[in-house]
């Protein structure tokens, strides 16, 4: 059965009547996990939220509910749980239409030697979606990146939504550096309302490090659920050196279909400008794309691909361009990532992202999480090639902190878009102002005039690096 994402829908917010935005986010053993939450529906929209965090154990049992209210600051991070290992729900409630049913919450994973983050993946629909057909459960989910060095192990996490699922025959299919792959059948064991299932690649698949033939490669799973958003969290975890770092997967749009367009320039990809300086910055074209042929072309060198992933180093490389080969269309939604880490011993950081194209409405505000403690940076891309720059460009970056109910703000005017640095300190930005917390997560909005301007933040601790783009 053919499914269509509608990209336009997403692009209108057109998902009905939402008095309730939610999020779930799993709690591993053994890692400090921090949700942290800005009150965005305040300084974005101006709507007053109610959150209710549900702490479950991983069989899907309530261990604990939490009430919280931004009355003491303008963002809440919650750090203390009562489980080891399990999930916990973030659900916002509003008096009137929130209009986005996913919440705009992120998940910070800390060890000794790591960080990493990821914004909101999974949440269990709401009743009026299902009823009125706008949600989407079946789990078709790919962009999963298999690291091939023996210590790293290949976990993806799923949450189950308010219905139990029987047990279930599902598919793994693996595809490796050269564009081969295998399906492997295995079986899902019944799932109770809320639980939380891992999908580990060794016990699907034992002999998967075979398969990859020496080099990373990728998975994607087809399972059936009720009513949960199929996304999954994608964690590695390595044994030896006990860092973690995650992201989320995207849908294997070669099963669910999205809109094509009709386009007269390619699709473009940017990414933070570290990667370009770096041996160690790649841009992940992952496999499971639109059918169809595809053209790749950066400064140096071009690839076409209709099936297989590329993983593309791009050092000296500070775009790249999609173009299908075979029609004057592409899809509206092209899967991309990048990873990057600082030197070669530790493991690399991941981002999905995607490809922008001159279909996309320009976005004029962001927001995004950010640490004093944790060196914090922010990163920009531009893309003038698809968005026209207004004369008067201008910023307005706030900053919002869990201990105040006022925010700073810091507004940069600007000759021309050159002179935009490619990166800034939030630290330096706020010029060290007491309200950015030292212990505690804060975030930062940017605001301008011109709508092709896009933000990344960045985490830092020991040599173990995150980046997140914004919201």
């Amino acid at each position: 059965m053919a499914v269509l994402l509608d990209q336009q829908k997403n692009y209108n917010a057109d998902f009905g009547s939402i008095f309730r935005s939610s999020a779930i986010f799993y709690i591993p053993k053994s890692v400090n996990t921090t949700i942290s939450v800005s009150n965005y529906w305040d300084f974005k929209n101006g709507m007053k939220v109610g959150l209710l965090f549900s702490i479950r154990s991983m069989d899907g049992e309530i261990i604990e509910r939490r009430e919280r209210y931004f009355e003491e600051g303008l963002v809440i991070n919650e750090s203390n749980w009562p489980i080891k290992e399990g999930s916990v729900e973030v659900e916002a409630f509003g008096n009137k239409n929130l209009r986005i049913p996913y919440a705009a919450v992120m998940g910070i994973y800390e060890t000794k030697q790591s960080i990493s983050m990821v914004h909101s993946y999974g949440r269990n629909h709401n009743l009026t979606e299902i009823e009125d057909g706008g949600s989407l459960t079946v789990g078709r989910e790919s962009c999963w990146t298999l690291r091939y060095k023996n210590s790293v192990i290949n976990e993806a996490v799923f949450h189950n939504g308010h219905l139990a699922i029987n047990e279930q025959e599902a598919f793994f299919t693996i595809t490796n550096i050269q564009g081969v792959e295998k399906k492997v059948k295995f079986v899902i064991p019944p799932l109770k309302a809320f639980e939380t299932y891992i999908f580990s690649v060794a016990d699907i698949f034992p002999n998967y490090k075979d398969f990859l033939i020496g080099s990373n490669g990728w998975g994607t799973v087809h399972f059936e659920n009720q009513t949960a958003f199929t996304r999954l969290l994608l964690v590695w975890r390595d044994r030896e050196t006990e860092e973690v770092q995650v992201t989320h997967s995207n849908f294997d749009y070669s099963e669910i279909e999205t809109n094509k367009i009709e386009a007269t320039k390619p699709a473009l990809m940017k990414w933070p400008y570290i990667l370009s300086e770096s041996e160690f910055g790649k841009v992940v074209v992952y496999p499971k794309f639109s059918k169809g042929r595809y053209k790749i072309s950066s400064s140096k060198n071009i690839n076409e691909t209709d099936r297989g992933g590329l993983f593309i180093n791009v050092k000296n490389i500070e775009k790249l361009e999609f173009a299908s080969t075979d029609s004057n269309s592409i899809p509206s939604r092209i899967v991309t990532g990048f990873e990057y880490k600082i030197y070669g011993e530790i493991l690399p950081l991941e981002c999905s992202f995607g490809v922008v194209h001159e279909k996309r409405p320009p976005k004029r505000f962001h927001w995004a999480v950010v640490s004093k403690k944790f060196k914090s940076q922010l990163f920009f891309n531009s893309f003038e090639e698809i968005y026209d720059v207004p004369t008067d460009f201008f910023l307005v970056f706030r900053l919002y902190s869990s201990s105040s109910l006022e925010y700073i703000e810091k507004r940069v005017v600007l000759e021309n878009l050159s002179n935009l640095p490619d990166r800034i300190f939030v630290e330096d930005l706020f010029d060290n102002d007491p309200k950015f917390d030292n212990q505690d997560f804060s975030y930062v909005s940017m605001f301008s005039n011109y709508g092709g301007l896009f933000m990344y933040s960045s985490m830092l601790k020991e040599k173990s690096m995150t980046i997140e783009h914004s919201f």
